[in-house]
């Protein structure tokens, strides 16, 4: 009886994650919702689940851990998406190399050159560096609204939260700030093969878009050779000097991505995290008290995971818990779930300031753990800086929510500095 009743309890979950999966790629998404379905996966282990021949998903926190740092798994999915088309991927062969050379998609030895230079870029000095520049920013945009008589209400994200990580972006790249929402759309022409059902004009767009950003950074790259910069592209193009592999059209096409994963996670998480320190009735006790900025923000990171989804494939035959995968087989990684993994966080579904362990997987994990990760934590810790002096109330009732697969984030979200 009680080997029946586990077997119905396991096709139910099964059930549940086919739902879950679905839900996330199809917008609109009602993320309290999938974030109470995410309770259901870690009832009965293990925690993966194979939804049809070649399709698996994993939610625990242990296994998508492994499948993370594992060289069993790759992350260059670029080619299996265009293969899911009903388009000719051999006609966008330009288009494919452009995805494949950003280190996202990388393995190997290339994606171990590229990360050693991002790494470094983004050092613990660059950072440094870049800090006056990000206050700048923040005080530019913020200025035009605390200089207003009080009560003052504008939209956090349009205001705020979305043009700053462009903004800063662009400038460590040494772009002009007016170009800045140029290169922003170019990003989104291209990522909308990766966020819709693909057609040909998509991707045709995508590839104009994919040319004009490579020819602007390619721009940039030779101003900076002839004029050396201490800043993000400099030095990017100082260790690209010693490892003469990585070609100049590869360092373009990476400051492409860079504005891109620079800008999602942050413009999210920014949204994200005045949003629910005000549903959690917390954002005043943070903003009197700069020691609770930290303690906010991985809270943020971690609950309200602002990409909940990612893909590998297998690049070998491998075992993974009862399940064996053969080379090309897809595995959904539910990064939002491993998030809210009852044997890795305590009381998972609450959101806690006191938290004292939160190893979350926000920025990813192993060697694609995002190379910005302190970037994006230092922006959000410049914004609420400038906003600690003041009490600010957030409409919650007039917030819009994102449409797009698999990212937690806020379209609109409305605040009042009184």
């Amino acid at each position: 009886m009680n080997s029946q009743n586990n077997r119905a309890i396991a096709i139910s979950i099964s059930e549940q994650v086919k739902e879950i999966v679905q839900t996330l790629y199809t917008p609109p998404n009602d993320w309290p919702q999938i974030f109470q379905m995410f309770q259901g996966l870690h009832q009965t282990p293990p925690t993966a689940w194979q939804l049809n021949d070649h399709y698996y998903v994993v939610a625990d926190y242990p296994t998508v851990q492994h499948v993370l740092r594992s060289d069993d798994f790759s992350s260059n999915r670029v080619r299996g998406i265009f293969k899911q088309s009903n388009t000719d991927p051999a006609a966008y062969e330009q288009l494919i190399q452009g995805f494949e050379n950003w280190i996202l998609f990388k393995d190997g030895e290339s994606h171990t050159l590229l990360r050693r230079c991002t790494n470094q870029a983004f050092s613990r000095q660059m950072l440094d560096i870049m800090l006056p520049m990000m206050e700048e920013c923040v005080d530019f945009l913020l200025s035009p609204f605390l200089a207003q008589p009080k009560p003052v209400t504008f939209d956090l994200i349009k205001e705020v939260a979305f043009p700053l990580p462009m903004l800063v972006i662009a400038k460590a790249l040494g772009a002009k700030a007016e170009d800045a929402l140029y290169l922003k759309q170019l990003s989104d022409r291209l990522t909308r093969v990766f966020f819709a059902n693909i057609t040909s004009a998509i991707l045709t767009d995508a590839e104009q878009a994919l040319f004009a950003s490579r020819d602007y950074f390619l721009h940039l790259i030779n101003q900076h050779r002839q004029q050396p910069q201490d800043n993000l592209l400099g030095a990017l193009l100082s260790l690209q000097a010693t490892h003469p592999t990585i070609t100049d059209q590869c360092m373009a096409d990476n400051c492409s991505m860079l504005l891109l994963a620079g800008h999602e996670t942050t413009t999210s998480t920014i949204g994200n995290l005045f949003y629910f320190l005000d549903e959690q009735k917390l954002l005043c006790a943070v903003l009197q008290n700069s020691a609770l900025f930290n303690p906010a923000i991985e809270e943020t990171l971690r609950y309200s995971c602002p990409v909940q989804s990612i893909r590998r494939i297998a690049i070998k035959s491998v075992t993974l818990h009862q399940y064996h995968l053969q080379p090309g087989d897809c595995i959904e990684v539910l990064l939002g779930a491993a998030c809210r993994d009852p044997n890795m966080f305590e009381q998972p579904n609450q959101f806690k300031l006191d938290r004292q362990h939160n190893k979350h997987l926000a920025f990813g994990y192993g060697r694609h753990l995002c190379s910005g990760a302190q970037l994006s934590r230092l922006e959000m810790h410049v914004v609420l800086n400038h906003l600690d002096s003041h009490s600010i109330s957030v409409d919650r009732q007039q917030a819009k929510w994102r449409q797009q697969d698999t990212l937690v984030g806020l379209e609109s979200l409305p605040i009042t500095i009184q």
